[in-house]
């Protein structure tokens, strides 16, 4: 857990430590890139922290303009967010998409977005762009852009997977696999072996695991990974199963449903079952690489105008 202290001045975004406890965060995470986690504010969808939770560091965006989810005026809205970097220009940013419903005279359905770089001032709106089927870590960062498995009850035209690019700022489809089953219910998207892949776990006898071997290229889909359902463990019976990374050894880390981690040998074909101690009954799991830089350091490549706000050495709190 962490706790949020200290006064911020004016006009600035100031990193500060936080305190590491053994339960999970106060805050809710968005996701993990090259060490660093992205946090939503605990009741609030729209302020977001970058943290090094081993430098105890902590910048703060402003809140975004996107309204909270709930009913209001006739309508139902949702918002979900994705934590995203670029390493053409060293940028962090945190995208928030909001999904409007209006239900009268009839149903229609719209989805806009805005986008924030941490060290910046303002959030920015890029408009249009397809919801994702998933909530949790439903974007993928990879190759400077952000990658989700669209909802395809509500925008079917826009194609099965998406992509924005961090800094053209444009947005564009990715086609998957041909003959890909469109039902998303069971499906997911990350990164295994550096390349983009996607796993659907629909198919009644197998798992199946397609990886993107040359990236933006359809014809480099390659289906990887094939596990028979009959074989599996009893943690990921019946439930919907997602990897999460390949360990030096090979072993596929995958997690079922029901919250049951499972070491998978492609080689030998043999499951092996990951206890977790200390830990309630529903959590999360998400591939993260610890590093001991000082969130002032990893930030200073950016270049920020005058008027602009940024995170200070009189701000940081060891």
């Amino acid at each position: 857990m962490f706790e949020l202290g200290g006064v911020v001045p004016p006009g600035r975004h100031a990193t500060s430590k936080f305190k590491t406890k053994a339960n999970l965060p106060a805050g809710n995470l968005v996701g993990s890139c090259n060490g660093l986690l992205c946090l939503s504010e605990m009741g609030c969808k729209r302020s977001f922290f970058l943290c090094n939770p081993m430098t105890g560091e902590r910048m703060k965006s402003p809140v975004g303009a996107a309204r909270k989810w709930g009913r209001k005026d006739g309508c139902l809205v949702d918002t979900v967010s994705g934590f995203g970097f670029s390493a053409e220009t060293n940028r962090y940013m945190v995208i928030l998409i909001t999904k409007r419903v209006d239900f009268h005279p009839r149903r229609r359905v719209n989805s806009k977005a805005e986008i924030y770089f941490f060290g910046s001032d303002r959030w920015k709106s890029i408009g249009d762009v397809p919801f994702p089927a998933h909530r949790q870590f439903f974007a993928v960062s990879l190759n400077g852009g952000l990658h989700w498995i669209v909802d395809m009850d509500d925008f079917e035209d826009a194609g099965l997977i998406f992509a924005f690019d961090i800094e053209k700022e444009r947005v564009r489809s990715i086609k998957p696999p041909r003959g890909f089953t469109m039902d998303t219910s069971e499906m997911s998207l990350g990164v295994l072996w550096d390349r983009l892949f996607i796993c659907d776990s629909l198919t009644s006898y197998n798992l199946e695991i397609w990886v993107m071997r040359q990236y933006g290229v359809r014809a480099s889909w390659t289906k990887e990974i094939v596990i028979a359902k009959d074989s599996f463990p009893r943690a990921l019976i019946n439930c919907f199963v997602r990897p999460i990374m390949v360990s030096k050894e090979g072993e596929i880390l995958l997690l079922g449903e029901h919250n049951g981690l499972v070491l998978y040998d492609p080689n030998t074909r043999c499951f092996k079952e990951v206890p977790i101690c200390r830990v309630g009954s529903e959590f999360e799991a998400f591939c993260h690489v610890a590093r001991f830089d000082s969130l002032l350091d990893i930030m200073a490549p950016m270049t920020c105008p005058v008027n602009s706000t940024y995170i200070s050495c009189s701000n940081i709190i060891y």
